[in-house]
Parts: structure tokens; sequence; C-alpha cells
């Protein structure tokens, strides 16, 4: 089964008490969109250590590049519908 992670949980899994987070993440290689590794990586919040962290768990996650493909098509969509 595939999952697909949220900014939150990735930045989660660098406070210590959040440990089983990275387990899950190393375990089922989840993968993550896109605009998550933007809102991560763009975080004014972390830690050096935290972002060297995060930089290593997208080296081995997938990442979904589909969305702007299927957000302009959605948007053509709703312009004709609205029309």
């Amino acid at each position: 089964m595939n999952y697909l992670i949220d900014s939150n949980i990735i930045i989660y899994s660098c406070i210590p008490d959040y440990t089983f987070i990275t387990d899950f993440i190393l375990e089922n290689l989840p993968l993550t969109s896109i605009i998550s590794k933007i809102e991560v990586l763009g975080y004014n919040k972390l830690a050096t250590k935290d972002l060297t962290k995060i930089e290593a768990l997208f080296s081995i996650l997938n990442t979904l590049w589909a969305f702007r493909r299927c957000c302009i098509q959605s948007n053509r969509t709703s312009k004709k519908l609205q029309a």
C-alpha cells in the first residue's frame, strides 16, 4: 500500500517524542508531493540538524510532481462549468 504524507508529518518526525513517525517513514517509504517538499524545506523554524534529517528523508522518498497538471486541468474544468 502506498501512503502520501503531508508536510506536517515530515516536520513532526524531527521532534524527539515522535520518533515513531521516522520509523514509519523508513519502514514504508511513503510518497510525498512537491508541494510538501517546498513547504518543509521553506519552513523557517527548522534547526540545522532537523534540516539535515529532512533532506536525508527526502532523498529516499519518491516525490509526486503531477499536481501542476491536475490543478491546471481542474481549473480549466471549473471555468467551463461556470460559463
